[in-house]
């Protein structure tokens, strides 16, 4: 029998608040791929919300809107796990201000 792990009131906040930044996207911008251009389907997926510098290693990006990308889970995968240098999205100039932003932050 597995227990259900209690969150904390300050995780609970955080997750309410990346929700609330998840439909604020979704609702601001058009329902395909950043990326390729696949049409996303409704309801929106977790999947397809993606951090172009990731949460893990820039927590103070975690909820800045500019850091997140709606992609399809195909380009969602591969931005975490393959070449991001050959997508699209790729841009230098965007993570060198997000950079400079998680610094100011």
């Amino acid at each position: 029998m597995s227990r259900i792990k209690k969150i904390s009131s300050k995780q609970r906040q955080i997750l309410n608040q990346w929700h609330k930044l998840r439909l604020k996207i979704w609702d601001t911008r058009r329902h395909e791929c950043e990326n390729c251009g696949t049409w996303l389907p409704e309801p929106p997926l977790p999947i397809n919300f993606s951090h172009y510098l990731p949460k893990g290693l820039y927590k103070k990006l975690e909820l800045v809107e500019q850091n997140v990308d709606l992609l399809c889970p195909k380009c969602h995968h591969q931005w975490e796990f393959g070449d991001k240098t050959t997508m699209r999205i790729y841009d230098p100039e965007r993570e060198a201000y997000l950079k400079r932003m998680d610094k100011t932050l």
